[in-house]
């Protein structure tokens, strides 16, 4: 079934339907918040706080148009709220990387550590840069995309993401 048609049925009274939404897109919004935050118990949180958002926000969205676009702005718009609110974010420990590797191949360790680094870098970028990035090229959203969803003019996006780029090249580079 289509995520407008379990809408559609949602919104006809059907509470049921409301789980399937969440089961079809949890690991979506929690992997998409975890790009911006790089924080596994943060992204679980504001995942949370997406799904409560979506559920009072259904009756108003236009089942005309599609799901994910609007789902990915709840995310985007909940994320930034989060991150305004705390005023930074936290980097990835030496911990969390091993315990997500849950491995000692040197192979893996070694990307895990190429990883960790990009992590680092796109944590100590300011978070219009890092929600800029992550949009572009964890997102493959094109210049138009970012700017609906981050309700900013193309220009606007276009510079930022030249200005993250450099950014991010200069802080590798520091680096490694």
């Amino acid at each position: 079934m289509t995520d407008n048609k379990l809408i559609d049925g949602f919104l006809w009274g059907d509470e049921e339907l409301f789980e399937k939404i969440v089961d079809n897109h949890k690991d979506y919004v929690y992997n998409l918040c975890y790009s911006f935050v790089k924080n596994r118990e943060d992204a679980r949180d504001i995942s949370q706080q997406v799904f409560v958002k979506i559920y009072t926000g259904l009756r108003d969205f236009d089942t005309a148009r599609p799901f994910r676009p609007w789902l990915r702005k709840v995310v985007v718009n909940t994320s930034i709220d989060f991150l305004r609110g705390r005023g930074g974010l936290e980097d990835l420990s030496l911990d969390d990387v091993q315990e997500i590797a849950g491995a000692v191949n040197p192979s893996v360790l070694k990307g895990l550590v190429a990883k960790d680094i990009v992590d680092k870098v796109l944590a100590s970028m300011p978070v219009q840069y890092r929600m800029v990035l992550s949009l572009r090229h964890l997102e493959e959203m094109s210049y138009n995309e970012i700017a609906d969803s981050l309700d900013i003019p193309i220009g606007t996006v276009k510079t930022l993401i030249f200005r993250a780029r450099e950014m991010f090249v200069k802080r590798y580079e520091g680096m490694i």
